[in-house]
């Protein structure tokens, strides 16, 4: 191995080191591995756990996004079912954190073509970048979306991407498995496609576009075969019908930018980014003006999708980290011209410019110092507290998870509800005319819901205001025992009284919210 390569190999390794321990440090900060973080990665592995337990997305839970994350968590469902819920959980949740360490030294290689420099920036962008390094601490979507788009980037961008068969074949793949996370993936996809057709020509293109078709079709068809009506309306109808999210776009842009709408430093940042995205404009490198093309067509989907939640910034992060790469090749090339131009003004210019450009880089990689995500769970505790209990329901899939409640659940044939809010984003919950109605006025939501909760012995309540409980709801819950409260949740005792029951199968679902 020559020097050179031992300086990228370092470089990667240090910039993959950096993100995996801002990711741990950020959650041994907050919630620790056994807290709540988020809903969404309690879905996602409740999914891959019911797969475990031989249920299938679509046919026999509801389950809003292509099947991608269930294939990927599976594994740690697996291990999960042979020891605990939780230890399987806190597995993948680490395996997230080195997926985003893996991610953030993916953007150096591809960003290799600018330069050691302008890689190295780039890669310490996206390793410490708030809306990358936040969504990169628990099992989400976006990490897996960025692994597939960034494998892909840095095979055809690399020195080999032009005549290396395997590489386009391994690239497309990475393409189509981004394609089977998420339906967003379609636009980096698409972008990537193009500019490997016109870089690389129609040989790799065709290799590529093949590879990805045959790998989306691969993770697509075994469910869609199994439930084809289900799985094209909870992937494709329910997305495009759902009602637009009450984030104006100059919070859902603050996001992107690592801080609130109306912060100085965001203010900031704007211009700074502006400054960033022109400086990748007006370079000689062509790869910098398409990730300039990429970053807007992505950021066009972010602000004007219906649903926003602050994580879905990560989305735009790997080609916002390839704009950094270009703009620093750009100060770079021109600081050469200039040494050569005039040399005695060379070394007062390049250190002054490499000043300005280091203070206008400092805020894109300031991670909050504060950033402690999640609500931690006495989990021993709680635990405790159901062990009596022969099903244990809640309105957040997660908390069977971390109460290791999951794994006894489905093999009792307990209901088990993957996704209990997107029940509601289901066609099956849209009425009066075809018009979606919100949780708090949708009785039908309700009845489902309060019938779902009471079937347990125990039942544990952490979304109460993301739910929008009506006051029937409130009052049914009011009339419980409370065994256990602490931040955001409460833990009830259903009296033998007032349990109903639901049938195996039979859960809140498509099925049960018909009028």
């Amino acid at each position: 191995m020559g020097a050179g390569a031992r300086w990228w190999l370092l470089l990667s390794l240090v910039v993959a080191t950096t993100a995996v321990v801002v990711r741990l440090l950020m959650v041994l900060r907050g919630a620790g591995l056994g807290g709540m973080l988020s809903y969404d990665d309690g879905v996602y592995y409740s999914a891959a756990g019911s797969l475990v337990w031989g249920r299938l997305p679509y046919r026999d839970f509801l389950l809003l996004h292509p099947p991608g994350i269930v294939v990927a968590l599976t594994p740690f469902a697996a291990f999960g079912r042979l020891t605990s819920d939780l230890l399987g959980f806190e597995v993948a949740r680490l395996a997230w954190m080195l997926l985003g360490a893996l991610n953030a030294g993916l953007v150096v290689v591809a960003a290799r073509r600018f330069g050691l420099v302008a890689a190295g920036a780039a890669g310490f962008f996206y390793a410490l970048w708030p809306a990358a390094a936040q969504t990169e601490t628990t099992t989400r979507l976006e990490p897996l979306l960025s692994l597939g788009v960034l494998l892909a980037l840095a095979l055809l961008a690399g020195p080999l991407g032009a005549r290396s068969r395997p590489g386009h074949l391994v690239a497309g793949g990475a393409l189509g498995f981004a394609l089977a996370v998420k339906i967003w993936a379609v636009v980096p996809v698409a972008v990537i496609w193009w500019w490997c057709r016109r870089s690389l020509g129609p040989v790799a293109a065709r290799r590529v576009g093949l590879a990805a078709v045959g790998t989306a079709l691969a993770l697509y068809l075994p469910f869609w075969l199994a439930a084809p009506g289900p799985m094209t309306r909870m992937v494709v109808l329910d997305q495009l019908g759902r009602t637009r999210a009450p984030v104006p776009v100059t919070e859902r842009l603050a996001e992107v930018l690592g801080g609130t709408s109306s912060s100085a430093t965001t203010a900031l940042t704007e211009v700074v980014m502006l400054l960033l995205v022109a400086l990748a404009l007006v370079g000689r490198r062509p790869l910098g003006r398409w990730a300039v093309g990429l970053l807007g067509l992505q950021l066009a989907v972010l602000l004007a999708g219906p649903p926003f939640f602050s994580f879905y910034a990560a989305y735009v992060v790997p080609a916002l980290a390839l704009v950094v790469a270009a703009a620093v090749a750009t100060v770079g090339d021109a600081l050469g011209w200039l040494r050569l131009a005039r040399p005695a003004v060379a070394p007062t210019a390049r250190a002054g410019a490499l000043a300005v450009l280091g203070v206008g880089l400092l805020p894109l990689v300031l991670v909050d110092a504060r950033a402690a995500p999640g609500v931690p769970l006495p989990g021993g505790e709680l635990q405790a507290l159901t062990a009596t209990s022969r099903c244990v329901t809640s309105d957040s899939p997660g908390m069977l998870v971390l109460l290791d409640r999951l794994g006894r659940n489905l093999s009792r044939d307990c209901p088990v509800p993957v996704d209990v809010s997107g029940i509601t984003y289901d066609s099956a919950s849209i009425q009066r005319d075809g018009h979606h109605v919100p949780r708090a006025h949708n009785g039908v939501w309700q009845r489902a819901l309060r019938r779902y909760l009471l079937s347990g012995g125990t039942t544990v309540v952490a979304r109460p205001g993301a739910d929008r409980l009506s006051p029937r709801t409130r009052s049914v819950l009011r009339r419980l025992p409370v065994l256990h409260q602490g931040e955001g949740y409460t833990l009830f005792a259903v009296p033998p009284a007032l349990r109903t029951a639901v049938l195996p199968g039979h859960e809140p679902g498509p099925a049960t919210l018909t009028p």
